[in-house]
């Protein structure tokens, strides 16, 4: 069994009871779910294959839940990064990951975007991202 095969049957067995509270956002299994497989089909459309890495750029919250579970679903590894890199070092890890995706919020889209002008266009197109 793989880890979001627990989620699939959660929403499965209880698609209404609350599986994650972040604030004042209540979300039920099924809703996590669904926002799960959202995420795995568009990357998926991406040519995301088995395997290949997916960094996360995401605060903690329904949104680096999904995504995470996403990745899962669609047969990739989940990279999760930190917002409070330097675009210079966040530029280095992505390099070195080789991600072929980057997952990130509005709140780092900045830090993300800097980052990948750091790593230039040749590089960047070498890591995919």
């Amino acid at each position: 069994m793989l880890i979001h095969h627990f989620l699939e049957r959660s929403a499965e067995r209880d698609p209404g009871k609350v599986a994650l509270i972040s604030g004042d956002l209540r979300v039920t299994y099924a809703a996590l779910n669904a926002a799960a497989d959202g995420v795995a089909r568009w990357l998926l459309r991406r040519g995301l294959e088995p395997g290949d890495r997916v960094a996360l750029l995401l605060e903690n919250g329904f949104e680096y839940v999904a995504g995470y579970y996403g990745i899962l679903k669609a047969g990739g590894v989940a990279a999760p990064l930190s917002g409070e890199l330097r675009p210079e070092g966040l530029a280095r890890l992505l390099a070195r990951l080789e991600g072929r995706a980057l997952l990130t919020s509005a709140r780092h889209e900045r830090l993300a975007q800097a980052a990948v002008r750091e790593m230039g266009a040749e590089e960047a197109a070498a890591g995919r991202f």
